[in-house]
C-alpha cells in the first residue's frame, strides 16, 4: 500500500484494478518476512466515484522457517482539497493464514500532494504482541525519464512496551527505501535498496539478521 492509495481520489470513475507480482525478497517496513527468498504477491482493489475504496493484497511469507501467507485487507475514504492536496482515512486488517497469533489491525490517516504522500498508522496490538504502536511514513516519486521514476520511502516505527532487548520489537526503528521503477504497458519492474537503521531491529515473530538488501520485483497490472 505504502501511500499509493492517496491517488485514489484523483479519478472520479469507478475502477476495479489488480496486479500479480513476484518479489525477490518480501520486505515489510524494512524487515524481510520471506527469509530473503522470492515470494509471489496478488492485489485487488475497487475505487468508487464518491471516494470510498476497498481492497486486499496477499504475499507469501516464511517466518521461523515456516511458510505462510499474509493477507492485508483495507478500506478507506479519500478526497481532494483545493490546490491539489488529497487527504484520506482508513483501516487495515492483517491476517496470517496459518498463524492467527500474528494478526493485527491498524487505522491510518494520510495526506498527499502530487508525487509526495505520507501516512500515520496506529495499532493497539501490533503483530499480535499486545502492544500499541505508531508507524509514520513518507513516500516520494520523481520522473527521471519516460516511464521511469526515482522512488524514495522513509518510515519510523514506535512501539510502546517494555525494554528493548533480544526477541522484543524495538521501541523505535527507522526503515528506508531508495529505488527506481519502470513501466511498459501493463508491466512494471522495480529495483530498490531497502534497509533498517539498527541491525538488531526485528519483529518478535521473526529474528531476521539481514538489516538491508537489494530487492527486485516485477508486476503485471490488470
Amino acid at each position: 500500500m505504502a501511500g499509493a492509495l492517496l491517488a485514489l481520489a484523483a479519478d472520479a470513475r469507478s475502477q476495479v484494478s489488480g496486479s500479480v507480482s513476484v518479489l525477490s525478497d518480501y520486505r515489510f517496513r524494512g524487515i524481510s518476512l520471506s527469509d530473503g527468498k522470492p515470494q509471489p504477491q496478488l492485489s485487488l482493489g475497487y475505487d468508487s466515484p464518491a471516494g470510498w475504496y476497498v481492497g486486499a493484497f496477499g504475499a507469501g511469507t516464511e517466518l521461523r522457517e515456516r511458510r505462510d501467507v499474509q493477507v492485508i485487507a483495507y478500506a478507506g475514504y479519500a478526497q481532494r482539497l483545493p490546490f491539489g492536496l488529497t487527504w484520506e482515512v482508513g483501516v487495515t486488517n492483517s491476517v496470517f493464514l496459518k498463524t492467527a497469533a500474528y494478526n493485527y489491525a491498524e487505522v491510518y490517516a494520510g495526506l498527499g500532494f502530487e508525487d509526495l504522500s505520507g501516512r500515520i498508522y496506529v495499532s493497539p496490538n501490533y503483530f499480535g504482541q499486545a502492544m500499541p504502536s505508531v508507524y509514520a511514513e513518507l513516500n516520494a516519486s520523481h520522473l527521471i525519464a519516460e516511464r521511469t521514476h526515482l522512488l524514495a520511502h522513509l518510515g519510523y516505527l514506535r512501539s510502546f512496551s517494555g525494554a528493548d532487548g533480544p526477541g522484543i520489537v524495538p521501541l523505535s526503528r527507522v526503515d528506508a527505501l531508495l529505488g527506481v521503477g519502470s513501466s511498459w504497458a501493463d508491466w512494471r519492474v522495480q529495483l530498490a535498496w531497502v534497509g533498517v537503521l539498527k541491525t538488531r531491529s526485528r519483529y518478535y515473530l521473526y529474528g531476521a539478521h539481514n538489516p538491508s538488501a537489494l530487492t527486485l520485483s516485477a508486476s503485471y497490472s490488470f
